[in-house]
């Protein structure tokens, strides 16, 4: 019989609460290079960015890993989901209490931090809160867009910039969304492999795309013909759009075929072969990443070798770091930075963000999701630890 990639009999079995982990941290690696060094000079550094000659940094895999593990376990939990209320109602309480706390850190603490350096004295609080507009604050956080605050961080390679992760947050409610939209026309009742199709169109729409995308993401230039004039003044979240909805139905897709995709040894080696191709010698490499990368990323997560299944005991703390990374990383290099190094830099600030991961967890994003249990009614399902939208 065919050992398949995933069963819904493994429960709690998986990795994914390590590979959340991880990832997080790449991104938080990837920043350091920018944050520290500029962002022209960052790409000559970022270990990714050099091996691929340009294509896709630690950073941006890793956010398209993210993206992949949310379409797997958000379209399993809309499967399960007993109402579009009730789902949606599960993504809100997963996404906005941290995504709040982390705008007023940044209105409250960064900002007046950010005017301030390592032998001087603090700023003036009082001034910096008294001129952030919380109108426009709270407007922003209710959109989850990031909030452009008071002049900050002026001495330091990117200025102004409180936190540069958090926006394309606001891409992956937008997805969940729109997963809620197709489950209420009720397209996943039609047949187990629609996800199946889904994909397929999508990866087809970015390949066809990819020269142009490429072109854009060097130049910031767009060909003229490359997307009708209603969609021009929309271009960036078009593409970006696209380009996470690849890797969001290349997730769902793996949980909808999970009865079709065997565990293969050889399908593993050829996936790291073709990743290792494309990466050195095409201009191809995140397309193939949504394919060939999203099955090392399962493999990797439901190994019944590599059993780390208890990673997170004391919480999952992937999304604290993906939010606090950003806005740490600035404050360090602020105030420390030219003493310590890009490296005593970069492990400064995990030692930072990892505590206040920790207490975000804690004290913000599980009270938020024990809500969910008290307001939300359930089919019986032994659902999948780490989810990040659960």
């Amino acid at each position: 019989m065919m050992e398949k990639l995933y069963s819904d009999t493994l429960d709690h079995r998986n990795n994914f609460d390590v590979v959340r982990f991880i990832l997080a941290v790449m991104v938080v690696l990837t920043h350091a290079y920018p944050i520290y060094y500029g962002t022209p000079q960052y790409k000559t550094l970022e270990p990714l960015m050099l091996f691929t000659h340009g294509q896709l940094t630690f950073g941006t895999m890793a956010v398209g890993f993210f993206f992949m593990i949310s379409g797997f376990l958000v379209l399993k939990s809309l499967l399960y989901s007993k109402s579009t209320t009730g789902f949606i109602t599960k993504r809100v309480l997963r996404i906005y209490p941290a995504f709040i706390v982390v705008s007023l850190f940044c209105a409250i603490i960064v900002v007046p931090l950010g005017n301030g350096g390592m032998g001087q004295a603090l700023p003036d609080f009082s001034h910096y809160w008294s001129s952030t507009s919380l109108r426009y604050l709270a407007r922003s956080t209710a959109t989850l867009k990031a909030v452009y605050l008071p002049e900050t961080l002026s001495n330091v390679p990117i200025i102004n910039v409180t936190n540069g992760s958090i926006w394309t947050i606001r891409y992956e409610f937008g997805l969940y969304l729109l997963l809620a939209l197709l489950g209420m026309t009720r397209l996943f009742k039609v047949h187990k492999l629609v996800p199946l199709f889904i994909f397929l169109a999508v990866l087809s729409i970015n390949v066809l795309h990819h020269e142009g995308y490429v072109h854009w993401l060097h130049t910031g230039k767009m060909p003229g013909f490359y997307l009708p004039p209603f969609l021009a003044p929309y271009r960036e979240q078009y593409l970006w759009t696209e380009h996470f909805l690849l890797y969001f139905t290349s997730g769902m897709c793996f949980y909808a075929c999970r009865d079709y995709i065997p565990r293969s040894r050889y399908l593993m080696l050829l996936s790291v072969v073709v990743l290792l191709i494309t990466a050195r010698w095409t201009t191809a490499f995140e397309l193939t990443v949504s394919v060939f990368g999203a099955y090392l990323l399962f493999y990797f997560t439901f190994s019944s070798k590599i059993r780390l299944h208890n990673f997170a005991k004391y919480g999952d703390f992937s999304y604290g770091i993906y939010l606090f990374g950003w806005p740490i990383q600035q404050l360090v290099t602020l105030y420390l930075g030219k003493q310590i190094g890009f490296y005593g830099t970069l492990f400064t600030s995990i030692a930072f963000v990892i505590p206040i991961a920790f207490l975000s967890w804690h004290l913000v994003e599980k009270p938020a999701l024990s809500l969910k249990n008290k307001s939300i009614g359930f089919r019986k399902l032994k659902d999948l630890k780490a989810s990040p939208a659960d």
